[in-house]
Order: C-alpha cells, then sequence, then structure tokens
C-alpha cells in the first residue's frame, strides 16, 4: 500500500466514448440523408440524439477533467480535489457497490453523515448533498466508469486503505 495513491481519467476510455458518439451520429446521419440503413425515422433521431450526447460529455471530459480525480492518503480519501472532497478513514463505515441498470457506482457510506454534511463550508455543495442522501443514502459516491482503473480494482483497493488505515 502506498502513502498516496492517485488515480485519473483514462484517456483511452474518453476517446473511445468520442469514437463512440461519432458512430452513433454516423448511423442517424446516414440514415437521415441517404436512408441506406433501415431504420424507422424515430430510430434515426434517438442515433442522432444520443449521438450528439455522448460526444459531447466525452469531449467535455478529455478537456475539463485532467489531474488526479480520487486521492488516497493514509489519512483519508479525497474524492473530488475540484471542490475539495475529503473524508477521512475513521469517518467512513464501509464502501458498497451500487448497480442501476447496468452501471455500477461505489458509495461511501459514513458513520456520521448529518455532521459531515454540516461539516462542508459550501452552502451549494451542502444541499447537493442533502438531495444526493435522499436518492443513494450517503452523500458521497464515485462513479468508475471514466477512470484508469477498473471498478473491482477501485473497490479492493479502497477497501484495503479503509481496513489498513480505518482503524487508527
Amino acid at each position: 500500500m502506498e502513502d498516496r495513491l492517485e488515480i485519473s481519467v483514462s484517456k483511452t476510455k474518453n476517446i473511445g466514448m468520442i469514437i463512440f458518439g461519432v458512430l452513433m451520429l454516423f448511423i442517424g446521419l446516414k440514415n437521415n440523408i441517404f436512408g441506406f440503413i433501415d431504420l424507422s425515422k424515430y430510430a434515426s433521431y434517438t442515433f442522432l440524439v444520443l449521438g450528439v450526447i455522448v460526444l459531447t460529455g466525452g469531449v467535455v471530459a478529455l478537456l475539463m477533467l485532467k489531474g488526479a480525480q480520487i486521492i488516497l492518503t493514509r489519512e483519508g480519501l479525497m474524492y473530488n480535489p475540484k471542490t475539495n472532497g475529503f473524508v477521512k478513514w475513521t469517518e467512513i463505515d464501509g464502501i458498497t457497490d451500487c448497480s442501476l441498470n447496468g452501471h455500477h457506482t461505489l458509495l461511501i457510506r459514513l458513520k456520521n453523515v448529518e455532521n459531515y454534511i454540516e461539516s462542508q463550508q459550501n452552502e451549494k455543495i451542502k444541499k447537493s448533498m442533502k438531495r444526493i442522501m435522499h436518492i443513494r443514502e450517503t452523500p458521497i459516491s464515485i462513479d468508475p466508469m471514466l477512470l484508469e482503473i477498473s471498478r473491482s480494482k477501485l473497490k479492493e483497493t479502497l477497501h484495503e486503505y479503509l481496513v489498513k488505515c480505518g482503524n487508527a
């Protein structure tokens, strides 16, 4: 276990998302303009809209998400370095895997959620955490989809840090 582990966004996954978005746009445009692919108008417009969304998301993620997205230290977990989202290992109760329609998210369960939310400095972040609490029962969730580490490896690493550093 390292003293400090930084996990960044994977550029190859972002580029793959951009290519997938372009492919969806191409299928939608090809059907609308040339009619080569036998799709209904509804399906071709669906391909166009989803292609624009996926392409835009991939480009924005490639341009905006630079640097470490998750930082693990002996003191705690920094899950959003840009907004100073930090939680000590001793405050974490556990880590669970939540799946919704095949999309996995890691939920960080806290021992005292109310105190953690009230300790936040930014009022917008407090309100956002309170809204997320009603949906996921925890204010901290990590989406490993675009990270350079797999979901299972991230979960394993988080558990390792929690066991070794959470008992301090």
